[in-house]
């Protein structure tokens, strides 16, 4: 139940509400369903706020170009020992 990275309010409002009603205390009862919800309120008052959002989005990118790089570094190590390259849908 991923929401994209660059997602907008339409969208945080829409994914918001469909995972409340699965965790909600009141539908749930899971004996942690009010702390997955607790969990769940506290990340889409953060996505709501478009200033931490855009932190979370930088932080995010700047992760994934980090780990891209060490991914083509690896792979360029592994090319020169001969070895098989690591594939892209394991990051």
């Amino acid at each position: 139940m991923e929401l994209p990275q660059e997602a907008n309010d339409l969208e945080i409002k829409k994914k918001f509400r469909m995972l409340s009603i699965l965790v909600h205390p009141d539908k749930c009862k899971h004996e942690r369903a009010s702390d997955a919800f607790h969990i769940l309120e506290q990340a889409y008052k953060a996505l709501m706020d478009n200033d931490k959002r855009r932190m979370y989005q930088r932080v995010m990118r700047e992760a994934r170009d980090r780990v891209e790089a060490a991914r083509r570094k690896e792979n360029m190590r592994r090319i020169a020992k001969g070895l098989e390259e690591l594939t892209s849908d394991n990051l």
